[in-house]
Parts: structure tokens; C-alpha cells; sequence
């Protein structure tokens, strides 16, 4: 009976991986200089080069490369380097997994009728995963949600993943703490506030009920003449007269 049940066991594995093919992933465009890493050296990317899971991607300055895998479409941007760490593909799904080890990555993943895609893609210092939205994240683990919700954590033991919805966005903040999407915009109209103060008190102009003033001319010190040594008040002349003989 044992026996039988591991055999029925092996089955099932061997069948599933037979349908959980290894997926493909297309240039569809790409601009400036883009290449990928194979077992003779580093490739220029072309129109149509269909990479496999374990390819490296690197693009230079003002470059950047589109990837397709099925409905979804990831842009590289420049000065970027990206690994496909696993692309799989069977008749339910796509599952696709990215490290980001420099620059940034957009984001556009879809699903297409009858068919879900799961995806991840992990910076080295945050996580994300998504099934069907769109979003950017940097290599520094600042994301930007662009539409739906991202699952967002640390990569530390005990991070606890966040959701990232809509057009919200999150950060990770030294050392290795995630920050909430409402922490974010917290912060950052902070900085839009003290940056718009500081130019409006340079500019002498009112923000938001702050009144900045112009502040007064400096006026250059002006140079006081060198003193004219004073003559002297005493004093003897000595005067000879010659007399005719």
C-alpha cells in the first residue's frame, strides 16, 4: 500500500512538471544600448531576442528595453541591470520572478482570459509581488504604484508586507524599515512645503498664509581714505647771512 501511494506520488510531480513549462520572455523594443549576458559574453539585444529564466539584462546611459511575457510588458530603464529568476508558464498561469540590481524597473503585468500571472520582483532591500497591475520600483526599494495593489516587505526576517493600492507609494527608510504609503505622502508634502517656503522667502512672496518678506539690500561698506599724516606744529629753521667785507 505504501508502495502504490508513493507511486501515485511520483505521478503527480512528473505531471506537474510537465505542464509547468519554462516560460519565455521577447524584446518588443528597445533603444540606445541594451545587452544580455549568455555563456560567450554580453549580446546586444535586438527587436524579437526571446531570453530565457536565468538571463541577465543591462542597459546604458538614456537606453532602455521593453520585455514581453504573455500580456505583461516590463521596461528596463537606463544605466539598469535585471535577472529573469524564473519564468514559468503552464495552461492556468505565468510565474515570473525578478532581482533588480541596479536602476529601475516599470512594471505592467496582465492577465489574459482563462490564464492569472503572479509576479515578483525583489531589489536589494525590498519585495513586491503583484497579480495583474502596473508600478515602478527602484533599486533603492522606493515603489510607485501606478494601478492596482502590490504586497510590499523588507528584506529583513521579520518584515510584515504592506499593501500599496492605486496611485500610492512606498520606501524603505534606513535601516531596512519598510515606510507606510501614508507615511510617504506624509513626508514627502513636508519636503514640498519647506522647499516651497524657502523659495518663496528668497522670492519675497506669501505661501499658504506664510508671509515671507524681501529682505533688506545689503549695502557694500565703503572704503575709508587712508589718513593724511599730520604736519608737525613745532619746529626750528636755521638761516645764515654773509655780510659784504
Amino acid at each position: 500500500m505504501r508502495q502504490t501511494i508513493i507511486s501515485i506520488f511520483l505521478m503527480l510531480v512528473g505531471a506537474a512538471t510537465l505542464f509547468a513549462n519554462t516560460g519565455k520572455a521577447e524584446v518588443v523594443s528597445f533603444t540606445g544600448k541594451a545587452e544580455y549576458q549568455t555563456a560567450q559574453g554580453w549580446e546586444p539585444l535586438a527587436v524579437g531576442t526571446v531570453l530565457d529564466q536565468g538571463t541577465v539584462i543591462s542597459t546604458g546611459f538614456k537606453s532602455s528595453v521593453v520585455l514581453a511575457i504573455g500580456e505583461s510588458r516590463y521596461t528596463v530603464a537606463a544605466l539598469s541591470r535585471i535577472t529573469i529568476d524564473k519564468l514559468t508558464e503552464n495552461d492556468s498561469n505565468y510565474d515570473t520572478e525578478m532581482s533588480l540590481s541596479t536602476g529601475k524597473l516599470k512594471m505592467d503585468v496582465k492577465s489574459r482570459p482563462g490564464k492569472s500571472t503572479a509576479f515578483t520582483v525583489r531589489s536589494p532591500t525590498a519585495t513586491a509581488s503583484v497579480r495583474g497591475t502596473s508600478g515602478i520600483l527602484d533599486v533603492t526599494g522606493n515603489l510607485q504604484s501606478l494601478t492596482g495593489t502590490w504586497s510590499m516587505a523588507a528584506n529583513t526576517p521579520n518584515s510584515k508586507p504592506i499593501l500599496v493600492s492605486g496611485t500610492q507609494s512606498a520606501k524603505i527608510t534606513e535601516p531596512q524599515k519598510i515606510e507606510t504609503p501614508q507615511q510617504t505622502a506624509q513626508s514627502n508634502a513636508t519636503i514640498a512645503v519647506s522647499t516651497t517656503t524657502s523659495l518663496a522667502a528668497s522670492e519675497g512672496v506669501a505661501v499658504a498664509g506664510v508671509v515671507a518678506t524681501t529682505p533688506a539690500p545689503v549695502v557694500p561698506p565703503v572704503a575709508t581714505p587712508a589718513a593724511t599724516p599730520a604736519l608737525p606744529t613745532t619746529g626750528s629753521i636755521e638761516v645764515t647771512i654773509q655780510l659784504p667785507k
